[in-house]
């Protein structure tokens, strides 16, 4: 029986794919999904991976549609996925040592999703980053407080694919799939998982490590990668605002502060900031939190902001 569906998009990243594939145990339950999203570097080395890696249950795939981004190979992935579970990765990250001892003990629970706490390192200095933090925090609170507060923010705000566990049921029956655009694709996803899901988990054990690298599309700061996410974020909002009650919408306290500050870190431009402004208005989005209108919360934000700025400077790409 296969347990565990591992769906992995690729593009011109032979090495940290040949990495990861590495850090995957070779087992009769684990189908591994390779989807390649029309690379054009490296490809008589990804062809020579292939044939070194391969197993009955490793699949490679091609984007063949007329559409580029992982979220469309994502859905492709999911189209052969046949696991009780599904686990999403990135083909430049990799799972730690231990990770399948971990998750199996949770093959035969009731969850229809479980959380791990993830990891992260900077690829150049050997250095653990901060990239992971956010979502550390919100696996942590929600096993110390187990409040409705705690609950809703790991639903809701835990919007990367991997570092978590998913029922490949839970996918099928809801008919939930990737928005296939190039950045964000994975802000609906999760928040749809997050609402359909029953019965949720959270350990406080590390299975997966992300990576960072020069050009990654995390550090991508164009003027149209910041408005795909700023749509795709009020998109989010709004099903949100729709499909949660009053009370929960009110807790997650819905703001678009975060992109006012990013259209300035980023130097977008003050039109940038101004087109900001209008479109959260224009959603019934608040500018701002009511945590930011506590001092030691907005000591700590800036803090973490200033400090995640510093790190990714060498990042940045127009």
């Amino acid at each position: 029986m296969t347990e565990l569906s591992i769906i992995i998009p690729h593009y011109n990243s032979v090495e940290s794919l040949n990495q990861l594939l590495r850090s995957i145990p070779i087992k009769d339950e684990i189908q591994v999904i390779v989807v390649d999203d029309k690379s054009n570097e490296n490809l008589e080395q990804y062809e020579d991976i292939k044939e070194k890696i391969k197993n009955k249950n490793i699949i490679y795939k091609k984007n063949e549609s007329s559409k580029k981004g992982a979220g469309v190979c994502r859905n492709i992935g999911l189209e052969s996925a046949k696991g009780n579970w599904v686990i999403f990765a990135d083909a430049d990250d990799y799972f730690t040592d231990d990770f399948y001892t971990i998750i199996k003990e949770y093959f035969e629970s009731e969850y229809d999703i479980v959380y791990f706490i993830p990891t992260s390192i900077d690829l150049n200095t050997g250095r653990i980053t901060d990239r992971h933090i956010p979502y550390e925090e919100k696996v942590v609170n929600y096993i110390n407080q187990k409040d409705l507060s705690s609950e809703l923010d790991l639903r809701y705000k835990f919007e990367v694919p991997w570092s978590k566990m998913i029922k490949r049921e839970l996918i099928r029956d809801n008919t939930i799939r990737f928005d296939e655009i190039m950045m964000a694709n994975d802000v609906m996803f999760s928040a749809k998982i997050g609402y359909y899901a029953r019965k949720i988990c959270a350990s406080n054990q590390v299975i997966y490590c992300v990576t960072r690298n020069n050009g990654s599309l995390t550090t991508n700061v164009s003027t149209f990668a910041y408005e795909t996410r700023l749509n795709t974020a009020i998109r989010y909002n709004n099903f949100l605002r729709e499909y949660l009650s009053g009370e929960e919408y009110k807790i997650l306290d819905m703001h678009g502060f975060d992109y006012i500050i990013n259209s300035i870190r980023y130097k977008r431009g003050i039109k940038m900031i101004v087109y900001t402004i209008k479109k959260l208005k224009e959603n019934s989005i608040k500018i701002i939190g009511r945590k930011y209108f506590n001092p030691k919360h907005l000591i700590k934000k800036a803090t973490f902001k200033y400090t995640q700025y510093k790190n990714e400077r060498r990042y940045l790409s127009e």
